[in-house]
């Protein structure tokens, strides 16, 4: 009995491996072998150039005797899924995973079903895309089908700027030398230029929102056992363009605003037919009031969400999301630690990492209650990164009548202070010198 791994960040299932009863087998992105072993996994290593190629992800598989297949990451569901369907083993297949990845299909399922999504098109060049928001109306947001982390998406105000951003390579995210975050993600298209992906791209009608939330559910046969929702303080697209990163702050409970977006959220899972799995969905609401489903993924959310469902919850969303993939319980969340909790994200500049503060230095920032570090000496930070790269994430607890907005940018500076970061030709230069 062999457990096939299909992930791409090592440093988030390190940690989980020997949960997994018997042999386990690890499906990689090529050229990130040795962040694998550095990580400290010894279990062996098969590796494609691309997510998409499925004759390539077949004939990595078929060799072994594999009985379940787990997928971590949100650009892997799709290949895991075709891996089941392919080889007949349980669990999420090929069409239930192509609903939960692929914009397209997703937004025309849920839109059939009744639930409003944001309006969206597909196109295979520029000068589509353009013709697709003149139907939709100007700005629109364009993005891979398949993308996370908002990498590789723009907003984009008129036709001519849609134009000029094609000619300036706008449209393909630039990934720095050496970066080995970029390394990790390289096999899922995501650094493609849009006009590359042979299926085309998504366009949609940019939402003038005034808000926009995560929720993060766990249901086990249809019973919802765990929801997480937060708000962003600014959207992630103006949080990347602004060059932030995703921050949260998690609502309460009896929250309205928690209990519309959980609805809606249920109501998704509902209807792409998902009975036993975890979730993240990005909702918008409208300055009308109205909420509008932007995307739902079948995973854990990423950045700071899985520390604050640990600390909230004791729920940790990535070890669930392995046993349910092991055919095992996920278990219940324990009594809720805050009403509410603010996650800091920590950006650092483009360069290698030379310092990096302890995590009781990080905790001894003024108001902080807990902090999860995440990065290492001699590690790269840039590229084209998207919105769930920090350095680090700092959690506190928003206090009445607070202005969190202040408290978050002092944290923020706070922390960003500890880390020292260098151009990485400077750093060879010294070693050379």
């Amino acid at each position: 009995m062999v457990t096939v791994l299909v992930a791409t960040r090592p440093q988030l299932v390190a940690p989980y491996l020997p949960r997994i009863d018997g042999p386990v087998h690890c499906l990689i992105p090529a050229g990130t072998e040795h962040l694998w072993r550095a990580a400290g996994v010894t279990a062996p290593l098969h590796t494609v150039g691309s997510w998409s190629d499925y004759t390539a992800l077949a004939a990595a598989v078929a060799p072994l005797p594999v009985t379940r297949i787990i997928s971590t990451d949100e650009i892997t569901i799709a290949a895991a899924g075709f891996l089941r369907t392919r080889f007949g083993v349980a669990g999420q297949g090929w069409e239930q995973a192509l609903a939960f990845t692929d914009k397209a299909t997703m937004k025309r399922r849920l839109a059939e079903a009744g639930i409003s999504v944001t309006g969206w098109g597909v196109a295979r060049s520029f000068d589509e895309a353009s013709a697709v928001a003149d139907r939709l109306g100007w700005p629109v947001v364009v993005k891979p089908r398949r993308g996370f982390g908002a990498l590789g998406t723009t907003k984009v105000e008129t036709a001519q700027q849609m134009s000029e951003f094609a000619a300036a390579g706008r449209f393909t995210p630039q990934v720095g030398d050496g970066d080995d975050y970029a390394a990790m993600l390289r096999a899922s298209g995501v650094y493609d230029a849009l006009d590359a992906a042979p299926d085309g791209f998504l366009v949609e009608r940019c939402v003038d929102a005034a808000a926009e939330y995560s929720c993060d559910m766990v249901v086990v046969d249809g019973e919802r056992r765990f929801a997480l929702t937060t708000r962003y303080p600014t959207t992630i697209l103006d949080a990347v363009g602004s060059g932030r990163i995703a921050e949260f702050i998690g609502l309460p409970a009896d929250d309205p605003e928690a209990e519309s977006v959980e609805a809606l959220t249920t109501r998704a899972i509902a209807v792409l037919g998902l009975r036993t799995g975890q979730v993240h969905c990005e909702i918008f609401r409208t300055r009308s009031g109205d909420y509008l489903l932007g995307e739902i993924a079948c995973r854990a959310g990423g950045a700071g969400l899985p520390m604050m469902a640990q600390i909230l919850f004791g729920i940790n969303t990535i070890a669930a999301g392995v046993e349910i993939a092991v055919g095992r319980d996920p278990g219940r969340p324990t009594p809720r630690a805050y009403r509410s909790l603010v996650a800091v994200g920590v950006p650092l500049a483009n360069g290698l990492v030379i310092a990096v503060p302890t995590v009781d230095q990080l905790r001894a920032i003024p108001g902080v209650a807990h902090a999860d570090l995440r990065v290492r000496v001699g590690e790269t930070y840039g590229g084209s990164m998207g919105s769930c790269a920090a350095a680090a994430y700092l959690y506190f607890e928003p206090q009445p009548g607070e202005l969190v907005d202040l408290r978050m940018d002092d944290i923020r500076a706070a922390a960003a202070a500890l880390f020292t970061v260098v151009p990485e030709h400077t750093a060879a230069l010294d070693a050379v010198g």
